[in-house]
């Protein structure tokens, strides 16, 4: 089923994408509200979002509240009992990748690099998408390392949000910062610390990024 953030995406970006990503269309379609809108969803109840989370190769909501982040009634029927059964599959995927273990009383343990390496596996198979709907290679942000391009959009995985930066030899993304929405489209630079990007307008880049 297709909702009307991802209809209104040029269908090639739709395409490529995970159905659980989101991607802001070009004439800004706010890609964190569509992500505010499904973690409300997920707490009222709504039907259908826990949808794919089981055996999504990246971290879910269901991976928090298994890491005891979110405290979630499972006795009612209804929905109460679609998330039982999702954080039983999900507790089921993430043993068998050696990201959790069963203690003795069979509580479920997450690894302490879970989250790091799901994120990793996101961002691998995120970056692999775009750089198909480029058609250009990817560039791995990495932490140091000035990041220089064109903020182009945001994309909402289940639990972050990335900005797509386009650069002279192919597309990376990196953590998205509210400043950016003012950029959108115009050069951008930010130097990547650990897990976030300060952003600001880029120097001299031109139109070679777009």
């Amino acid at each position: 089923e297709t909702d009307a953030a991802t209809a209104s995406i040029p269908p090639a970006i739709s395409t490529h994408l995970h159905p659980l990503i989101r991607a802001d269309s070009l004439n800004h379609t706010p890609s964190h509200t569509v992500n505010k809108n499904r973690r409300k969803n997920l707490m009222d109840g709504e039907p259908g979002t826990l949808r794919g989370q089981e055996t999504y190769v990246g971290p879910t909501w269901l991976d928090e509240v298994l890491a005891g982040r979110h405290r979630v009634s499972t006795q009612s029927a209804g929905f109460g009992r679609d998330v039982e059964r999702g954080l039983q599959a999900r507790a089921a995927w993430l043993v068998e990748r050696q990201l959790a273990e069963r203690l003795p009383d069979n509580k479920l343990q997450m690894r302490p690099a879970a989250f790091e390496t799901l994120r990793k596996f996101e961002i691998e198979r995120v970056s692999a998408d775009l750089a198909k709907h480029y058609s250009v290679p990817f560039q791995a942000a990495r932490p140091g390392v000035e990041i220089s391009g064109v903020y182009d959009r945001s994309i909402t995985t289940p639990t972050a949000k990335l900005a797509v930066i386009r650069t002279a030899n192919g597309v990376t993304v990196a953590p998205w910062r509210p400043s950016l929405e003012a950029l959108r489209g115009q050069p951008v630079q930010g130097i990547m610390h650990s897990t976030k990007v300060v952003w600001g307008p880029g120097r001299g880049l031109g139109s070679k990024h777009m």
